[in-house]
């Protein structure tokens, strides 16, 4: 009868952990772990302290516990980050179309001007100012949402690393939804370290009015007219 091998790891494995395999050639000195998936609701897979005082442990047996949980880190990362971006890609599209909607209402009645009579530019112009205040909270409110979607951005990318970190364009393909023109930076002190600056989209939608402002006044001579 052939003798029970004893794996020394046991007592410290991931409740997720199934096997794992050496590498070969480039990858010799490593192990490939396989697990059972995550949610991502678990808790943080993080390897026991004292496991690394266990003097029943080879350095090859150290080796292969800080790969298992590595790779435990980086399943349990890339399940929450897809389940915490479903969550806020879906709550964040209503925002965006809201932004859209408030910037083509801004944009016609800018359009608008060119084939206005004089008698109506006064009632316009202030048509336009209400679009533009419109348009910088509807932006206001989508900064608020993109720097969440970032921080969240940036937590992942923390956990698992460059190399297999997820991306919410792949995720929302996943869930239906096209973000490839959703306006987040993923450079959060453009959202918290501002220091006067207005944040991302607010900034390009003030540029956008200023511009704007700055046509009206020097293609048509708005000061003044319909006075």
């Amino acid at each position: 009868m052939p003798a029970t091998t004893v794996d020394p790891l046991a007592r410290w494995h991931h409740p997720h952990y199934v096997s794992d395999t050496p590498g070969t050639g480039f990858y010799a000195g490593t192990f490939t772990i396989t697990y059972q998936q995550f949610t991502g609701s678990e808790p943080k897979p993080e390897r026991p302290a004292a496991s690394w005082d266990d003097p029943a442990l080879t350095h090859e047996d150290q080796r292969r516990l800080s790969d298992e949980y590595r790779a435990m880190l980086i399943g349990w990362g890339r399940a929450r980050f897809t389940a915490q971006a479903r969550t806020a890609l879906r709550a964040a599209e209503p925002v965006w179309k809201a932004y859209l909607l408030a910037r083509k209402g801004m944009e016609a009645q800018f359009t608008a001007f060119w084939d206005l009579a004089d008698p109506e530019w006064n009632s316009a112009a202030l048509k336009l100012a209400d679009a533009h205040r419109v348009t910088v909270q509807a932006a206001e409110a989508w900064d608020e949402t993109a720097e969440g979607l970032a921080e969240l951005d940036h937590e992942h990318l923390a956990t698992v690393g460059e190399e297999h970190t997820l991306t919410f364009d792949g995720v929302a393909t996943e869930i239906g939804l096209d973000v490839g023109e959703w306006f987040i930076s993923y450079d959060l002190d453009e959202y918290r370290n501002r220091w006067g600056r207005p944040t991302p989209l607010v900034g390009k939608v003030s540029e956008e009015i200023e511009q704007q402002k700055r046509r009206l006044k020097e293609a048509t001579g708005l000061v003044g007219r319909g006075d």
